[in-house]
């Protein structure tokens, strides 16, 4: 199998450019700056808030008379009524968070020669490497699944100067030591604990200074960072031992436990076109040469970005872990973007839809974990609860505390999330032929999926079945009222439930 390798000649500029490297519970962002370098760390249970109380009097009963407008043809009238009289129907969650940033501090400006920031898909290795004033400098990153660790050297052909900090909101405490950064820190709301441990191993002089850790005359600094939290520890101090106890088995072998991991997933598949290779050019060269000539071919990008699909899922997703959130492990701050959260109306689906295609398989596992331990006790409580129906149920959007009820406005009525992802399980079946599976871990997540719908679809005039209220994702459609166009969100039976259902009772 060819090297796959995303080739990049200058450092990060923001967040969304970094190159991220994952264990399935945990990841980094390498900015891979010269003068200083910021690792964004990300642990996949450090989530602000709880679990909420979703239980809502008259739920039911709000629903029907939605369903008796369309019934009696006022759709147009839909939209407002829910808003106004279903405010507190909605909920809300909290955020996805960050763990915090290992800051290191190398030079005094950002002039370099030869910058290059390889990301060897196959391997899981982050390269950047760089000369400035006669020396060369390397850095290698990997996150380990094998041993939990996220992982970082920095190395030079001649003695160097470095400065590790530890940056965050929220932090309880904060302790340097020459061999150690420990952080303990909460979550924005909920008071979630977490714990952040640099293991700082090297062959220079390390010793503390105010705002951190200084390293000099380094031939290498090698970083070993486990991260621990509530939700999963009741002792955060002896999980995080456990952790970076693994370190001591020092950075080559951990690197060839960890390449031997993850190549085994990522070289199962490859998909090629004809073309001619472009490697030798960084991405931007690529990107660049296809946005400003038309004629311009590149197939073998393509290819290039399958293997990348199938690189952030084996770094966000694998067995034992949680499933990929909305930026699979990676995000930034305290609020990312949808509150990286598991957004069940598409983008949760997606993320698996080449798992079984590629042939990586086992990083479903986490999902259908995450569909049965999280999704399934909260769908059923919500459909118990509030649709007074069998089955289970989930709407647009959850979190790490299986919430399942309608979120945010009146687009948070759609609740197609369990059923649609009722067919990764099947699809997992169909690719596996896994009779076992089918029995012991899908069957009782489909059939409550459909027990649900069973219970909740009702007659329309028409003497069909129909689903709702209910929307199309993010779609409108339009009404004629008295020659006027009316844009209506909601709906009784889109094409989108009909297709999701349909196949779900097949």
């Amino acid at each position: 199998m060819k090297d796959y390798v995303l080739h990049l000649t200058n450092p990060a500029e923001n967040w969304e450019n970094a190159s991220p490297v994952g264990c399935g519970s945990a990841g980094l962002m390498v900015f891979g700056g010269v003068d200083s370098d910021r690792l964004v760390m990300n642990e996949e249970s450090i989530w602000s808030g709880g679990p909420v109380d979703t239980k809502v009097e008259g739920y039911a009963d709000k629903i029907k008379y939605v369903r008796q407008l369309f019934l009696e043809d006022r759709e147009e009238e839909a939209d407002a009524w829910v808003t106004e009289n279903m405010g507190d129907c909605f909920n809300r969650i909290k955020s996805y968070e960050y763990a915090g940033a290992i800051n290191v501090k190398l030079h005094d400006d950002g002039e370099c020669e030869n910058y290059a920031r390889d990301l060897d898909l196959i391997n899981g290795i982050l390269n950047v490497s760089y000369d400035k004033n006669g020396a060369h400098y390397k850095r290698e990153f990997f996150a380990s699944y094998p041993a939990r660790l996220l992982c970082a050297k920095y190395s030079a052909s001649e003695k160097f100067t470095a400065t590790l900090s530890y940056s965050r909101e929220y932090i309880v405490s904060l302790t340097y030591r020459p061999d150690y950064i420990i952080a303990d820190c909460k979550t924005k709301f909920g008071d979630n604990r977490f714990n952040v441990t640099a293991k700082i191993v090297t062959d220079g002089k390390a010793y503390v200074v105010g705002s951190g850790v200084t390293v000099k005359d380094a031939g290498f600094i090698e970083i070993y960072i486990g991260i621990v939290t509530s939700f999963k520890f009741d002792d955060l101090k002896s999980a995080s031992a456990a952790i970076l106890a693994k370190a001591e088995k020092g950075w080559d072998e951990l690197k060839k436990e960890h390449v031997d991991d993850f190549s085994a997933i990522m070289s199962r598949s490859d998909i090629s076109f004809d073309g001619d290779a472009l490697d030798n050019l960084s991405i931007k060269e690529r990107l660049d040469r296809l946005k400003n000539d038309p004629d311009a071919k590149d197939y073998t990008l393509m290819s290039l970005y399958w293997q990348f699909a199938k690189y952030l899922l084996a770094g966000s997703s694998r067995p034992g872990t949680l499933p990929a959130n909305l930026q699979g492990v990676w995000a930034d701050g305290l609020t990312p973007p949808w509150s990286s959260d598991y957004h069940t109306n598409i983008n949760l689906q997606m993320n698996y839809w080449h798992a079984e295609e590629a042939n990586i398989t086992e990083c479903t596992s986490a999902l259908f974990d995450y569909m049965n331990n999280y999704l399934l006790p909260g769908g059923k409580k919500v459909a118990r609860e509030n649709y007074n129906t069998r089955g289970l149920v989930v709407h647009h959007l959850s979190d790490i505390y299986g919430f399942a009820a309608a979120a945010d406005g009146l687009w948070g009525l759609w609740p197609l999330g369990g059923a649609w992802l009722a067919y990764h399980m099947w699809e997992h079946y169909l690719y596996t032929g896994d009779v076992d599976f089918l029995r012991n871990t899908a069957y009782t997540f489909i059939r409550e999926c459909a027990e649900f719908f069973i219970d909740n679809m009702f007659e329309g005039k028409d003497g069909y079945m129909h689903t709702g209220p209910s929307t199309s994702p993010e779609n409108r459609y339009y009404k004629d009222v008295n020659g006027e166009k009316k844009s209506v969100y909601l709906a009784i039976s889109p094409t989108m439930d009909v297709e999701i259902v349909g196949g779900l009772f097949d």
